[in-house]
């Protein structure tokens, strides 16, 4: 659940940045829009597909594989030299990240002591919050990076520290 919060908060640093904007060539704002809603729209089609899926396989595999799909998403939007190659980035991350918003609080709850159920619940939105912290302490802190070259040096590095979200939540689960 932290790279939920990480998640939501780190775009909306990006995506207004100075860097990413010369290194997309300044989008146009519609096209800004669509970068963002394709997200929001994806992370809707990922939490009908743990819906779906879920009982099927199961709440651990289900977050493996969200997991995995995000993990993919991140590599594409680092690695991306185009809006059209970050916009399927985005596409991709949102059904990752949407079945595990779906499946991980599920997940928990399931897991947990019944006299700890109510707990889970507060430590997952806790732990979003900090995520979203998080976010927003890296995107300052690369904020006042220039470009190097033809590279993005703030987009991209706040893109890939979300990388370690979905190793470290695979490794765990």
């Amino acid at each position: 659940m932290c790279f939920l919060g990480y998640e939501q908060g780190v775009f909306g640093g990006i995506i207004v940045g100075h860097e990413f904007q010369e290194y997309f060539h300044r989008p146009s704002l519609s096209l800004t829009g669509f970068v963002t809603s394709i997200y929001d729209l994806r992370c809707f089609a990922g939490a009908l597909a743990a819906l779906l899926v879920g009982e099927w396989l199961g709440r651990k595999r289900m977050l493996i594989i969200f997991t995995v799909i995000m993990a993919i998403s991140i590599l594409i939007q680092t690695s991306a030299s185009s809006m059209n190659h970050f916009l399927w980035g985005r596409f991709i991350a949102g059904v990752g990240n949407g079945g595990n918003t779906a499946t991980a609080p599920v997940w928990h709850v399931e897991t947990s002591h019944q006299s700890a159920k109510g707990k889970a619940v507060v430590k997952e939105m806790v732990v979003n919050v900090l995520g979203f912290v998080v976010s927003n302490i890296i995107t300052l802190a690369f904020s006042g990076l220039t470009t190097k070259g033809s590279v993005a040096v703030f987009p991209r590095h706040s893109t890939y520290f979300r990388f370690y979200y979905p190793c470290h939540d695979t490794y765990v689960a």
